[in-house]
């Protein structure tokens, strides 16, 4: 988040937004402390990585390989075989035009039972 504009919230709170609606729990790291800035990075990081550990898979942001802090929450992610997503590759896939052709399909069937 550190060197990202406005630490990145947008792009996190939008993330959040569309995995809560495909029926995720999320932990968003810019609702930590309460949306505050103005803490070392080491407070942030420490609370992530116990948010972390206990989580059952983490999604990596576009640009997370530019971020310090995302880059050792990533590594610690694999090291504990904790399931890690690319948001790009998750947005693209919900996006899709089949999916919407699927839903669309599963609908009918679910009427006419």
């Amino acid at each position: 988040m550190t060197g990202y504009a406005d630490y990145n919230f947008p792009a996190f709170n939008e993330a959040a937004k569309v995995l809560r609606g495909c029926g995720h729990e999320v932990v968003n790291p810019a609702e930590n402390f309460g949306g505050r800035r103005d803490l070392p990075w080491e407070e942030y990081l420490k609370h992530d990585v116990k948010l972390l550990v206990d989580c059952e898979g983490l999604v990596a942001l576009p640009g997370w390989n530019a971020s310090r802090g995302a880059v050792l929450e990533y590594n610690l992610a694999e090291s504990l075989r904790i399931k890690t997503f690319h948001y790009g590759a998750f947005k693209a896939a919900i996006d899709h035009p089949l999916l919407d052709i699927a839903r669309e399909r599963l609908s009918l069937w679910e009427d006419s039972e």
